[in-house]
C-alpha cells in the first residue's frame, strides 16, 4: 500500500510493473510515476491492456519488455537527466552484457563444481562492478551510482514478488 498526499493506493506488484511499462509507450502524461523518494506510485489514467505476462513463445518479447521496464524504473529512481542517459545507457548495456555472459560461463563451466559455482559468480560480479564503477561515477557521479544498486536491487525485488518467489 502507498500513500500519495491525501490518497491511499493498494497496487499489486503486477500493476506497478505495467505502469512502468505504459510509461514508455504513452509518457509521462497526466501521471508520475515513482515520483518523491521512489515510493510513491502512479495515479491517473492507466491502460493495463498494454501489460504483457511471461508465456512461452512470447519469452523473447517479454524479455525486452522487462528490460524496458528496468531502463525506465532505473531512469527514474537514480533520476537521470537526458543527458545523463544517453550517456550512462550504452555504458550500463555493456556492463550488464558483461555480467550476463560472466554468469554462463560459470554456469558452463564443467571445472567448476555446483557447491562452488556460487561463489564463483559472485567474484566474477564483484570484478565486473569494480570495473565499472570507475566509469558510471564519472558519467553520473557518485550519489547516483548509490541510487543505481539501490535500483538495480530493488527492480530484481520487484520481479521476484511478481512471479512469486
Amino acid at each position: 500500500m502507498t500513500t500519495m498526499k491525501n490518497h491511499t493506493i493498494n497496487f499489486p506488484i503486477f500493476f506497478r510493473m505495467c505502469l512502468l511499462l505504459l510509461t514508455l509507450y504513452v509518457g509521462v502524461g497526466n501521471y508520475t510515476v515513482f515520483a518523491g523518494n521512489g515510493n510513491n506510485y502512479a495515479s491517473g489514467s492507466t491502460m493495463f491492456a498494454n501489460c504483457v505476462f511471461i508465456e512461452g513463445d512470447q519469452l523473447q518479447d517479454d524479455l525486452e519488455r522487462i528490460k524496458a521496464m528496468k531502463l525506465s524504473y532505473i531512469t527514474a529512481q537514480v533520476g537521470l537527466t537526458a543527458e545523463e542517459a544517453q550517456q550512462f545507457w550504452p555504458v550500463y548495456d555493456q556492463y550488464y552484457d558483461e555480467m550476463r555472459k560472466a554468469r554462463k560461463e560459470v554456469d558452463n563451466d564443467p571445472n567448476i563444481a555446483e557447491s562452488d559455482k556460487k561463489i564463483a559468480k559472485e567474484e566474477k560480479r564483484l570484478t565486473i562492478k569494480r570495473k565499472y564503477n570507475a566509469k558510471f561515477k564519472s558519467i553520473i557521479g557518485e550519489d547516483k551510482v548509490a541510487k543505481l544498486y539501490k535500483a538495480e536491487e530493488e527492480f530484481m525485488q520487484l520481479l521476484r514478488e511478481s512471479s512469486g518467489r
